[in-house]
């Protein structure tokens, strides 16, 4: 049995994630990744990544690289001082 280094109480297994990483231009954000192949513990969720897993991460991410995405997702924004704000003068925050 293969045990977590961070939470000592999970088993680790092999699957397939989900995981978002910074990107620099011409992406410029964060970026989605599906089906990374990971080592994933049962109980706290922390995923490890192969060096060859990490490496081809990077290497789609390299502002030189061939790859496009596979499809872009629109994400909400939460903008925690315009809901302060709003919460402050007693309203509902309203969207920008």
């Amino acid at each position: 049995m293969n045990r977590c280094r961070i939470c000592n109480a999970g088993e680790l297994r092999e699957g397939l994630v989900e995981t978002w990483m910074p990107a620099g231009p011409p992406l410029a954000g964060w970026v989605l990744f599906r089906n990374v192949p990971a080592t994933v513990c049962d109980t706290c969720g922390e995923k490890t990544f192969s060096q060859e897993t990490a490496e081809r991460l990077a290497t789609i991410l390299d502002p030189a690289s061939r790859e496009t995405p596979s499809k872009f997702l629109r994400a909400p924004v939460f903008d925690l001082a315009l809901i302060d704000a709003a919460q402050a003068k007693g309203k509902k925050p309203v969207a920008a």
